[in-house]
């Protein structure tokens, strides 16, 4: 999928948001931090992670904005997020 205006990703992001919201409000409470075996993600640990990657996600992008309004060159840096690639 491309988008070639914000407020067409913006309305997208929106109701993705919205779908997810409303499945993880269909887990019963005593299943999330259910796995289907030892050692491995839990629903909540999965949750988590999507909460997470979102704000780190903004983060970058708020970084990345701020040095491109300053004129500054921008050099490509490795994706800072936890489990995309980084160390």
């Amino acid at each position: 999928m491309q988008f070639t205006k914000i407020e067409d990703f913006l309305s997208y992001y929106s109701k993705v948001k919205k779908r997810t919201t409303r499945l993880f409000a269909c887990i019963p409470p005593d299943k999330i931090e259910w796995s289907y075996a030892a050692g491995k993600f839990t629903i909540g640990d999965l949750i988590r992670h999507l909460a997470c990657i979102e704000r780190y996600m903004y983060a970058e992008n708020v970084q990345l904005k701020q040095t491109f309004s300053k004129n500054v060159p921008h050099r490509a840096k490795p994706n800072s997020v936890p489990g995309n690639g980084s160390a």
